[in-house]
């Protein structure tokens, strides 16, 4: 019986016009592009977060090249302040 129901091309015309079938239609629209826009923000979430520890090496790196840089820096100057006292 559902199977002729559903084989009957006007019936089924004729209710995809009716109310209810659009309204029905345009909620599960909406609900499929809220689930895809949710879905799309958690896969950007976790690459947000699977992209931390990168970061925070390149950052540990440049923290370690700047401490070197200073260093060496105030080595220069305390050497030529050395120097300077000396002549």
């Amino acid at each position: 019986m559902l199977m002729s129901v559903l084989n009957n091309a006007r019936l089924i015309e004729k209710l995809s016009k009716t109310p209810p079938i659009r309204q029905a239609a345009r909620l599960t629209v909406y609900l499929l592009s809220r689930l895809e826009r949710g879905g799309r923000e958690a896969a950007e979430r976790l690459r947000e977060r699977t992209d931390a520890p990168r970061r925070l090496d390149e950052l540990s790196k440049k923290v370690a090249h700047l401490r070197d840089t200073w260093a060496k820096e105030l080595k220069g100057a305390k050497e030529a302040s050395g120097q300077k006292k000396q002549k």
